[in-house]
């Protein structure tokens, strides 16, 4: 590790990378010279990395950076590839670097520290998947989230992950293939059930969960427009009492008939107002939330046969203070 990736950053709070180890004559020199030239690569994309930081291009930076950290691994470009995608929303790949750093590194190491305060802080907003495989599951069962294959170890522990899409596939021979899409905003934790499909082949698809909200769309759309044709009634019948005004109030005077008329079309005109504005919201949130889950839809089934952890979605997120729409880019 040349002396350039040892530096600290006052943007990015570098810390040292790992001290270098020793080198040992070998038999062979043409080894030694590609690990040499990796190691110059690695340093060359590391400044460049620092240098799109600095700029505030965290993307740039941190292709710049895993690329560095790929040629030739050091706690430094961990640490700083964790800032970086923290920068980026990606919490999950994020604490999985500071976290690295904390395993590279001894407990006595000012880094190890500095490494597991930023791992500490970030890992209540990173989402989790924690998959369940039930007793008696079949031996052979796989499980990929996104392509990557799950450790053994892994299943009935949480695993961090970051916000946005994800591709599970559940396999087990002999029992149908079974694909779930996972939408996750930050700070959630789902459990997922990875027992195995129906016997027999083929695909077992299972449903997306922003299906129930385009169910919900439906339903919203329905009600709001029946609440409108309630508002157009009430408006009809509010006319009706202006022409009885008119006939019983002449030259401004009113009988008792047209000051009844009077009364009631103002309350008929309250409520054809109120009702519209009621039934406007129904049906927009309705055609925003079919939208949403016909979009969800569309992902899941071209992820179906699509690896690529690469999405771009509208997720809605439900806390105390309310409801929202997110919109998540992830990689």
């Amino acid at each position: 590790m040349t002396t350039a990736r040892r530096l600290v950053s006052p943007l990015l709070l570098v810390l040292a990378t790992a001290w270098a180890a020793p080198v040992h004559a070998d038999k062979h020199p043409d080894k030694r010279a590609d690990k040499r030239a990796d190691v110059a690569a690695a340093d060359k994309l590391f400044q460049e990395g620092r240098a799109a930081a600095e700029k505030g291009d965290y993307e740039t930076a941190c292709v710049k950076l895993r690329e560095s950290q790929r040629l030739d691994p050091g706690v430094g470009t961990a640490y700083n590839l964790g800032t970086c995608e923290e920068h980026l929303g990606r919490l999950g790949s994020a604490w999985a670097r500071f976290d690295e750093v904390v395993q590279e590194t001894k407990p006595d190491d000012e880094r190890n520290g500095l490494a597991k305060d930023r791992a500490d802080k970030l890992d209540p907003r990173v989402p989790k998947l924690t998959f369940t495989v039930p007793v008696g599951a079949p031996a052979g069962l796989t499980i990929t989230r996104d392509g990557a294959a799950l450790a053994d170890e892994q299943r009935g522990k949480p695993v961090r992950v970051d916000p946005g899409y994800h591709n599970v596939v559940i396999e087990a021979p002999g029992h149908k293939k079974r694909t779930i899409i996972v939408a996750l905003s930050e700070g959630d934790e789902r459990e997922i059930d990875a027992g195995p499909g129906g016997e027999g082949e083929g695909d077992e698809a299972d449903e997306t969960p922003l299906a129930p909200v385009r169910k919900a769309g439906y339903i919203a759309v329905g009600a709001g427009s029946a609440v409108l044709v309630l508002g157009t009634a009430l408006g009809v019948l509010t006319i009706l009492k202006k022409s009885t005004v008119n006939a019983n109030c002449p030259g401004m005077v009113c009988n008792q008939v047209g000051f009844d008329a009077v009364s009631a079309g103002r309350a008929l005109g309250a409520g054809s107002a109120a009702t519209f504005v009621l039934g406007t919201l129904g049906v927009g949130f309705g055609v925003g939330a079919i939208l949403v889950g016909n979009s969800a839809a569309a992902k899941a089934e071209r992820r179906k046969n699509d690896n690529t952890t690469t999405t771009t979605a509208l997720l809605p997120a439900f806390g105390p203070t309310g409801a929202s729409l997110t919109l998540l880019h992830s990689f």
